[in-house]
């Protein structure tokens, strides 16, 4: 499964992700993503991955009600540094999936990155991180019974089309290999 529940005017281009993933000829997915329409809907939509009711979002529901091998969604921020540092990250690799293979992961999107960005890739551990998506009531979590990953993507790297196509598509190859 692949969600995107902060699309549209949320975090922006995050459902554009689900989208392309989901359509990935040599992946079976199932997709949903919620896309709030105008400027002002991250204060009124912005529901934390925690908190998303299937009671809400038949489509979350949906999916909730079929069993996934692996689950992913697509997450945005503004701006997040590594834990006890200022270096600011773009990429944050979390959720409840094995964290050897989401070391993996990592290394795959670091190495589509175009290398002129400079982006900064992290791996999340501890609860205590940025946008760690590990708690058990995430949605992503829920879909599957491998526990799930969730990408979190800095403002400045989803505001580029071909970084956050390169981040989908690595994604994408690591997927046919979990």
């Amino acid at each position: 499964a692949v969600i995107g529940p902060h699309g549209g005017a949320i975090e922006r281009h995050t459902d554009a992700q689900v989208d392309l993933l989901g359509k990935d000829a040599r992946l079976r997915m199932d997709t949903w993503a919620c896309a709030g329409k105008g400027l002002s809907q991250f204060r009124r939509l912005h529901i934390t991955s925690d908190d998303l009711s299937e009671r809400s979002f038949p489509g979350l529901n949906a999916l909730l009600e079929r069993q996934h091998r692996l689950a992913v969604s697509f997450h945005g921020f503004d701006r997040a540094t590594r834990p006890g540092t200022t270096t600011p990250v773009d990429v944050i690799v979390g959720g409840q999936f094995n964290l050897e293979r989401r070391y993996d992961l990592a290394d795959q999107i670091r190495r589509r990155l175009p290398v002129d960005q400079r982006f900064e890739v992290f791996v999340t551990t501890s609860c205590g991180d940025p946008h760690a998506g590990l708690s058990p009531r995430n949605a992503v979590n829920r879909l599957a019974d491998a526990g799930g990953i969730q990408i979190e993507q800095s403002r400045r790297l989803r505001d580029s089309p071909e970084a956050r196509q390169r981040v989908t598509e690595a994604i994408a190859d690591a997927l046919l290999t979990l």
